[in-house]
This record gives structure tokens, C-alpha cells and sequence, in this order.
């Protein structure tokens, strides 16, 4: 682990990697797994943010993933991502949050494609991953926490097995006073993605029934309210996708 966190510290500008080194043993992290779409240095990771690296390591033996601050950037803790996404965790949103530290967050790992990847076998498999995940934005919405990059959502979902879509990346969250408006932003970024256009949402979006349903949805100051509205734009979607063709 120790000349893996070197190497890749050396090659993003340097840094303090003996601190990160000894939060990711705090941590119980017993290995890096050198995994992931991204390479960096000769080694693989999962991903990389503008604050931070996402690996792929062992946990007490167990598969998880570490993010880690990146050396010199611009962020300067992770606690703040880490609240929002233990918080979510919480609702099952997320997956389990096993770590929150200064700069280590170790999750669950999830498998599986990004929404931008994910492709749905049949109508019926659509309609449920797409039920699912606006259920999830429904919950961020209750609980005050704007996740405030779900208009692009292609890259903030990953659909685990096929089957199971978790919203990930609570690095921009942030926290507000009134129920937030996840619901809408994600909505408004499907048709982007394959299980949008599956699902005909870049032609309901233009329906007025649905629109208006939005606007009344994002500007309504009441848990009731919200409620009452998520499942009238709810139900019209995955309607909407019933009678939809696969792709």
C-alpha cells in the first residue's frame, strides 16, 4: 500500500502521502487493489475527481472503495462529503459508509456500469431501475440534501448488476433549509442517458401535465406537497415507460 499511495502522490504533484498512508491503517485498510478504468502512474484506479482519487482497495478482507484527497488540490477535507454521503447511505441511496475521515472515505463498493453504460435488457427491467432511482432523489429531496450535479446523471448513477441504481459523488452536496429539488435535475438529465430514451422522457418532457407537475414539484415548501406531487410525476413517467419499446 505504502509504495502504491507514493507513486501515485508522485505523480499527481507530490505531498504529505505518509499522513494519507496512515489515516487509510486508521482506516483499516489492509491493501490497494490496483483496479479500475483509469491509469495513473502504471496503476489502475476507479476514478479521478478534481478533489480526489477513487481506489479500489481490501478492508478487513472485504472489497471496498477509498477516496482520497488528492495531493495540492483545491479541497482541503472530506468530511463534509463524507456527512452527505453517510447521510444518504442512511436512506439507501447510497451504499454503506464504513470511514469519514480528514482525507479518507471508504465505502461499499458498487458493480457495475455507470448510467451513461448501462443499457436495460427489456421494458419491464427499464421501468424498474428508472422507479427505483427517482425514489432515491425523491429521498435526498426529503431530507434537505441537494446533491447539485444530477442534471448530469450519466456519471453520478451506477446501476449495480443491472439491476440496482445508487447515486454516487457527494463531493458538490450541499444542505438546505426546505426540501431540496434532486428530483427535478435528475428528470431533466435522462434523456441523455440510454434508460431516458428508453423510456421516451426526452418526449414527455414536452407533455404540459408533466412540466407543470415539475415546476409545482420544485417549488413546493411542504413535505405533503412534495409527496403528493412525487408520485403524480412518478407514476406518469413509469407509465410512460410501460408503453415504451425496448431498445
Amino acid at each position: 500500500m505504502r509504495d502504491t499511495i507514493h507513486a501515485l502522490y508522485e505523480a499527481l504533484g507530490g505531498g504529505k502521502a505518509d499522513i494519507l498512508i496512515a489515516e487509510l491503517q486508521e482506516a483499516g485498510i489492509d491493501c490497494i487493489m490496483d483496479r479500475g478504468g483509469v491509469e495513473i502512474a502504471g496503476h489502475r484506479v476507479l476514478g479521478k475527481g478534481w478533489a480526489g482519487l477513487v481506489l479500489a482497495a481490501l478492508r478487513r478482507g472485504r472489497p471496498v472503495a477509498v477516496k482520497v484527497l488528492k495531493p495540492r488540490g483545491r479541497r482541503r477535507s472530506l468530511l463534509s462529503e463524507g456527512i452527505a454521503a453517510y447521510a444518504a447511505a442512511r436512506l439507501g441511496v447510497f451504499k454503506p459508509v464504513h470511514y469519514v475521515g480528514r482525507n479518507v472515505l471508504v465505502y461499499e463498493l458498487i458493480e457495475g456500469p455507470t448510467l451513461a453504460e448501462y443499457g436495460p435488457r427489456s421494458v419491464a427491467e427499464a421501468q424498474q431501475v428508472l422507479s427505483q432511482l427517482l425514489e432515491k432523489a425523491y429521498r435526498l429531496d426529503v431530507i434537505g440534501l441537494r446533491h447539485n450535479e444530477l442534471a448530469r446523471p450519466d456519471q453520478q448513477v451506477i446501476v449495480e448488476h443491472g439491476q440496482k441504481p445508487y447515486i454516487i459523488d457527494y463531493e458538490s452536496a450541499t444542505w438546505c433549509q426546505t426540501p431540496a429539488s434532486n428530483l427535478t435535475q435528475l428528470i431533466g438529465g435522462l434523456p441523455r442517458t440510454p434508460i431516458g430514451r428508453c423510456c421516451r422522457i426526452h418526449i414527455l418532457l414536452k407533455d404540459p401535465v408533466l412540466r407543470s407537475l415539475l415546476r409545482r414539484y420544485k417549488a413546493a415548501k411542504t413535505l405533503k406537497e412534495k409527496r403528493y406531487l412525487y408520485r403524480s410525476i412518478a407514476e406518469l413517467l413509469i407509465s410512460a415507460c410501460s408503453e415504451a419499446t425496448a431498445p
